[in-house]
């Protein structure tokens, strides 16, 4: 995994009809978590102050534990699959129908910004579309968003960027600018749990770049639980890092509507990511 991505996690998923149940073993404590029984996916992050770990039912990917153990260091986590009875070291009041899992959807992204076939500062790049699809706990497509947004340290389009994303003059001259559509966004994505995904890091930078330019707060949960889906297929494929339309192809995925357009390569993503996840050991 690239530092993009956070700490690394690993993840065991059962045969049914077997339940799955994790020791966390530190120096000090061990507390074994019981688990409802069914093909369920474990998962386990640690990190050089702390560790954590939940469950993530097969059906979906996206479900995570609410409660979280932290030990001091060292700590080491073991896996156990099979049924496993609550010990007594662990309280019994602290059962799986108290730390309930939630749903998280999965927000694919992709944006398009000015560009220019000659050199020019990296904070004169705006964005020019948000596209984003909407992936449920299945992994099943549910929303899309997408909209125009018109720039301002360049207002003018390069031909390079016309060419290169088949984005008009026109298109952006009737946008509104990042912060009204940001704020439809924002609103659009909701109060409920999820978590960015994108192909590569661009996107965070360039939300964080443009947020900065307009005063905006930034949504740490952009960065902190982004999902690097390109990192993520590169792992599962056992390939180096790649462009979208070689993923598709790797897939036997035909590529649908116009590459650089945010919202046709929001679509494209989203396939590869219904594809790659039930697969993939994600972070």
């Amino acid at each position: 995994m690239e530092d993009d991505v956070g700490p690394s996690l690993r993840e065991l998923v059962p045969p049914e009809p077997y339940a799955g149940a994790i020791n966390a073993i530190s120096s000090r404590s061990a507390l074994p978590w019981r688990l409802s029984s069914g093909p369920i996916g474990v998962w386990a992050s640690q990190s050089e102050s702390h560790a954590r770990f939940g469950v993530l039912p097969r059906s979906s990917w996206a479900y995570r534990a609410r409660r979280a153990y932290s030990f001091s260091t060292p700590t080491m986590l073991r896996f156990a699959v099979g049924r496993h009875e609550a010990s007594p070291s662990v309280d019994s009041s602290s059962s799986i129908a108290e730390n309930r899992v939630d749903v998280m959807d999965l927000i694919v992204v992709d944006l398009e910004a000015t560009c220019w076939n000659t050199s020019r500062p990296r904070n004169h790049m705006e964005i020019i579309e948000i596209g984003a699809v909407r992936l449920d706990a299945t992994l099943t497509v549910v929303d899309e968003f997408d909209s125009f947004v018109r720039p301002v340290v360049e207002p003018k389009l390069s031909q390079f960027c016309t060419d290169l994303t088949t984005i008009k003059q026109d298109d952006v001259d009737g946008a509104d600018m990042f912060p009204a559509v940001f704020a439809r966004f924002i609103e659009w994505i909701g109060d409920g749990p999820y978590r960015l995904c994108s192909w590569g890091f661009f996107d965070v930078g360039q939300f964080r770049l443009d947020c900065t330019r307009f005063g905006l707060v930034f949504p740490g949960q952009f960065e902190s639980e982004h999902l690097n889906i390109k990192q993520v297929f590169a792992d599962w494929k056992g390939v180096r890092r790649c462009g979208m339309t070689t993923a598709l192809d790797l897939l036997g995925l035909p590529l649908a509507g116009t590459h650089h357009r945010g919202i046709d390569d929001a679509r494209n993503i989203a396939k590869i990511v219904q594809v790659t996840l039930p697969n993939a050991v994600v972070g």
